[in-house]
């Protein structure tokens, strides 16, 4: 029997590596004895301290007399000198910081004895003061620390279904790294033409990922009236009914669906979280919950309020920007208040639906106080109240997104950034013709917004147009504010118009 030895190169494109961000721990000290350091979830072995901070009081004068801090970036070594309280000197070092199932070795802490490290199956290290009145003068311990780089992809190399003959064919290795050499030998009686590697897999079209939410920490995911039909699956474990709680460990990913046929929409049921510092995000297509089949294709809402307040108020959600709401064709209310009340949300999702319908948007992100940037706002078609109240009371939103909408309809920006009080940054507004309540208290008692572009030349102030629009606005703006206008326009003095101490510029001069 001959043996036909053929080597080939594997040609395949490796998905880049995520890297872990790093992970700030803070301890703020009480009467408790013990502190806990949780390390994010999926850390290597080998992690380092990249940086520690302290905070103390002196106790009685309460000034800080001494805060010395010495490391430098990637080092084990800690030097932490202080003139506070009984504490002189303090110098770590860590061989390690965590060793899966292993306890933590390396620590010292010379001329404090009664400082002891243990550690678990886990990710958390424990320190146990067993003598508190030695550090009673420290407030706060802040630890940053630096992930280990994820390790390169391999692929698995395997023979594809059907190949002829497959029993005698070996592969080795059997896994390999990115633009390695895999032998492939044959050793049976047929003639082998020729060998051909060819890439299978990757990286999953983001519309086929079903709407997911995944824990930040261990927690517990509550859905409350979910609807009949409505059903979950964990870690792509099988697909059970949805019930009222779902209990999570931190990196738990609950996956949601419907069957599209009892269920057309969402008015009613609420997915929030619990916990004891519970957090989470959610990403994939929504549409997996009105089409569990069909969804990756899905681009049409037909039934008003489809997803009215799915995340009403939840206080544990933080990240949306991987949410994909693919839908082009809109239903009357059908993101209606959805992230109404989310505190802890800081990024949301891509919104490309061009044209609107009423209340599609209406206080999508009301109270959204943690959103830093809104989403693109790709709608040149509006509809009555489509954006009213949208991003209202977003303190933390420092720029409002384009608005590039020429023709207005009643409502449709009413109060849109009321109350945004980061806002410096506002869109210009290009519509010549203003209608009813159109622009209502659009920036209102947003105090920090010094310029605001509006072409309008006609129906300024009628049918309360701009009443109040910039009423309280720019009160903490330094410099001159000015709203910039055409010529032609007939503007009003005072809130509904030009406010006092605003400076009416005429861009066409």
């Amino acid at each position: 029997m001959k043996k036909r030895l053929l080597t080939m190169l594997v040609l395949l494109v490796a998905v880049a590596a995520g890297t872990w961000a790093d992970t700030t721990v803070t301890w703020t000290a009480s009467d408790m004895t013990d502190l806990t350091i949780d390390f994010q979830e999926g850390l290597a072995a080998n992690n380092t301290i990249k940086g520690i901070t302290v905070t103390a009081s002196s106790g009685g004068n309460g000034v800080w007399q001494g805060n010395n801090i010495s490391m430098d970036e990637g080092s084990t070594t800690i030097t932490f000198t202080s003139s506070v309280g009984n504490i002189k000197s303090i110098a770590i070092t860590a061989q390690s910081i965590y060793t899966y199932g292993d306890t933590p070795s390396g620590w010292t802490m010379p001329g404090y004895t009664n400082l002891s490290w243990s550690g678990d199956a886990s990710p958390t290290v424990s320190m146990t003061l067993s003598d508190w009145t030695e550090f009673s003068n420290i407030s706060e311990i802040v630890f940053t620390i630096e992930p280990a780089a994820p390790a390169a992809p391999t692929y698995s190399v395997t023979l594809a279904e059907g190949t002829e003959d497959a029993d005698n064919w070996t592969i080795s290795p059997a896994e390999a790294a990115e633009g390695a050499k895999v032998t492939a030998t044959y050793s049976g009686e047929k003639k082998v033409k020729s060998v051909k590697a060819v890439k299978k897999g990757g990286a999953p079209d983001p519309q086929a990922v079903p709407l997911t939410i995944e824990a930040i920490t261990p927690g517990i995911i509550s859905i409350s009236k979910p609807k009949a039909g409505m059903q979950y699956s964990l870690n792509g474990g099988a697909k059970t009914a949805a019930t009222t709680s779902i209990d999570v460990a931190a990196g738990d990913k609950v996956q949601f669906y419907g069957n599209g046929t009892s269920i057309t929409k969402y008015q009613g049921t609420i997915i929030t979280g619990s916990g004891d510092g519970f957090t989470c995000k959610v990403y994939g297509n929504i549409m997996s919950l009105v089409d569990e089949t069909g969804f990756a294709t899905a681009t049409t809402l037909s039934v008003n309020y489809t997803f009215y307040r799915l995340f009403y108020g939840n206080t544990t959600l933080t990240d949306a920007s991987g949410l994909l709401l693919p839908a082009t064709e809109l239903a009357p209310d059908c993101y209606d208040q959805m992230f109404m009340g989310c505190t802890a949300l800081t990024t949301a999702p891509a919104l490309p639906a061009t044209t609107l319908v009423e209340k599609c948007y209406y206080r999508m992100f009301y109270n959204c106080t943690a959103l830093t940037a809104a989403p693109e706002l790709p709608a040149t078609k509006l509809a009555a109240e489509c954006y009213n109240q949208m991003f209202s009371l977003c303190a933390s939103l420092t720029a409002a997104p384009e608005l590039p909408a020429e023709t207005l309809v009643e409502y449709c920006y009413y109060q849109m950034f009321s109350s945004c009080t980061a806002l410096t940054t506002a869109p210009v507004l290009p519509a010549t013709t203003l209608v009813d309540h159109c622009y209502y208290q659009m920036f209102t008692s947003c105090s920090k917004l010094a310029t605001v572009t509006c072409l309008a030349e006609s129906g300024i102030n009628t049918e309360s147009s701009t009443t109040n629009w910039l009423s309280n606005t720019g009160t903490q703006a330094q410099g001159t504010k000015i709203v910039y206008t055409v010529s032609t326009a007939d503007w009003p003095d005072g809130n509904n118009g030009i406010p006092a101490g605003w400076t009416r510029v005429n861009v066409d001069n």
